[in-house]
């Protein structure tokens, strides 16, 4: 998989190449949930029919970030573990936009013609709730319209579980509430996150979100461990056990009910 950060310079870059036309799939995809890989999943078959390739579209940092100056914001994977679960399911290209207020404040119909056109999109495949464009105005029914019909459009049906639509904020959630269990029926595989030592604990890495204060049954190495969540940051490790400075631990259900990160 060939990844592009698509600031401006690339995008212009762009213009004078003979691009090959592409499927696109779009979206912000944090976590990769059972949802969006739903997304890729029609866009690999659109892509197959039309023997094109299947490009995705993304965006970095999250919106909130800049437009609502969340500078704290509860990523659930890094770019970079993102790009890695993007190849494992197919995709050809993954152009990643730098999200700022210049390119927030295109028209919906700018967004089509300098992005969507410019890098031959032929096929367009997102959520039913996706939106673009200035203040969210554009949206999937309209993408067609957009693009001067040049781009047909697939519009992917809300998947939901206990009456909730499975997205990357109900995931969240589920973390802040300890639910990580939960989490892993939403995600289609167990939350996933990176420590490193600091001391005598482990302290997550950037872009990752640790669940609720308390003690969780984790994954950690094809080994079941046992660690207690000290804060937003840190973790302990209920063992003595040697452990590497940086490991992944995959989380499985909490074993206590009495604390959260407020």
């Amino acid at each position: 998989m060939k990844t592009i950060v698509l600031n401006e310079e690339e995008l212009h870059g762009v213009l004078g190449k003979n691009i090959e036309s592409c499927v696109m799939a779009l979206g912000f995809f944090d976590g990769l949930h059972l949802g969006h890989q739903e997304v890729i999943r029609q866009a690999k078959v659109e892509a197959n029919k039309r023997n094109l390739p299947l490009a995705i579209m993304s965006f970095f940092p999250h919106p909130k970030t800049v437009l609502m100056k969340r500078s704290d914001f509860p990523y659930l994977m890094p770019l970079e573990e993102k790009k890695k679960r993007m190849s494992s399911l197919g995709v050809d290209l993954f152009y990643v936009v730098p999200f700022n207020h210049a390119f927030a404040s295109l028209s919906p119909e700018a967004f089509v013609k300098q992005y969507l056109l410019t890098l031959g999109v032929k096929h367009a495949v997102a959520g039913f709730d996706f939106h673009y464009g200035n203040k969210g105005v554009g949206h999937m029914a309209r993408l067609a319209t957009d693009s001067g019909y040049q781009i047909t459009t697939t519009s992917v049906s809300k998947l939901s579980r206990n009456g909730l639509k499975i997205s990357s904020s109900y995931i969240r959630s589920c973390l802040q509430q300890g639910e990580v269990d939960l989490a892993h029926a939403l995600l289609g595989r167990p939350y996933q996150v990176k420590l490193q030592r600091n001391g005598s604990t482990y302290w997550v890495k950037p872009f990752y979100t640790l669940p609720a204060l308390g003690e969780y049954e984790v994954n950690c190495q094809g080994d079941m461990h046992t660690v207690k969540v000290l804060s937003k940051e840190e973790v302990e490790w209920q063992s003595n056990k040697t452990l590497p400075k940086e490991l992944s631990i995959h989380w499985l259900k909490k074993t206590d009910a009495k604390e959260q990160i407020s």
